[in-house]
């Protein structure tokens, strides 16, 4: 098992845009907070809580702006989620296949062991919520990063010597 290491960075444009539309809309809300008639509690409900919502949204946007580890590495080692500081070694994984939801194409993974040991427990978390819901362990998508999927198959094709396609 060798290849280059694959590194995923998440995308600035959708936060940018979310912060932008974000603080707009956090302003409009504060604006209109000023403006709601004297004795009109409904007014101000709607725009402090308009307010509030969009300030979170701010704070999200602005920390994912300034975030600048990878969302997804692939070494040797196995595939890393370094945000999370999760490891899933390619000792784990059984099989990958390439699937379509939707009009995203995603690397579906399963682990060698169904019951999930070896792996960390909030991995085998996911684990047991994607086999009910998608019929798989792991799903890897890897939009609104910086790397094409062709590249995460090739990738992960270079280690696991078969991914298959549908």
């Amino acid at each position: 098992m060798s290849g280059a290491r694959f590194t995923a960075y998440a995308s600035r444009k959708p936060f940018v845009l979310m912060l932008a539309l974000s603080s707009l809309l956090a302003a409009i809300c504060a604006w209109g907070s000023f403006r709601v008639p004297q004795g009109d509690a409904g007014g101000y409900v709607l725009n402090f809580g308009g307010l509030s919502i969009f300030a979170i949204c701010v704070l999200i946007a602005l920390r994912r702006l300034l975030r600048t580890a990878p969302v997804l590495e692939i070494d040797d080692e196995g595939l890393r989620w370094p945000w999370k500081r999760l490891v899933l070694p390619w000792s784990a994984l059984d099989r990958a296949e390439v699937r379509q939801y939707g009009q995203r194409e995603v690397l579906a993974l399963w682990l060698a062991d169904a019951g999930g040991s070896g792996i960390d427990r909030r991995l085998r978390k996911i684990v047991r919520v994607n086999r009910e819901a998608l019929a798989c362990d792991i799903v890897i998508c890897i939009c609104n990063t910086n790397r094409r999927f062709d590249e995460l198959v090739e990738a992960v094709a270079a280690r696991k010597q078969e991914v298959r396609t549908r």
